[in-house]
């Protein structure tokens, strides 16, 4: 190859990679924009979890039963697979995954533009536990949902919305 070619590839790799990397940063539409705020404000939907991430195993894929979370104003039925390390031992026949029924407190929701998402954020708690939800839902009806426990370590789960 000649020296002329090799110029010419250097200058190219990086205007090709830039304009690639560009097309991604594209705006949200108006009608993805209303999309989300209408899940979020309207809280009647159900994410459905598909991988799970912990700070410690890293990713596992849960394809069989993932697990959800069902929102209708502020009732939520969660019922997720947990791995991960407890803070508190667990007793014989203690459920291992996490559920709660019951109303959300300290709901809260805001439009993020520099993630092109939209967050709700809300506390459930059972008999023993308190779950602190983070819901990130992005263009798509993608979601993520990060669940911080007074009992567990933290959780991610990636999924969708329905």
């Amino acid at each position: 190859m000649s020296t002329r070619t090799i110029s010419f590839l250097f200058i190219l790799a990086p205007f090709l990679i830039l304009v690639g990397c560009g097309a991604t940063n594209e705006p949200l539409t108006e009608v993805n924009w209303q999309q989300m705020e209408n899940t979020v404000k309207g809280q009647n939907f159900t994410f459905v979890a598909k991988t799970i991430e912990t700070m410690r195993s890293g990713s596992a894929n849960r394809i069989d039963n993932p697990g959800y979370l069902k929102m209708d104003g502020d009732q939520v039925d969660l019922q997720l697979k947990y791995f991960g390390s407890s803070q508190v031992s667990t007793t014989y026949g203690r459920a291992e995954g996490l559920r709660v029924v019951g109303p959300a407190s300290d709901l809260s929701s805001n439009r993020n533009e520099d993630g092109k998402s939209y967050d709700l954020n809300f506390t459930v708690s059972n008999k023993s536990e308190t779950l602190e939800c983070n819901l990130r839902i992005f263009s798509g009806m993608r979601a993520v949902l990060n669940v911080n426990s007074n009992l567990r370590s933290s959780i991610r789960y990636d999924g969708i919305i329905q």
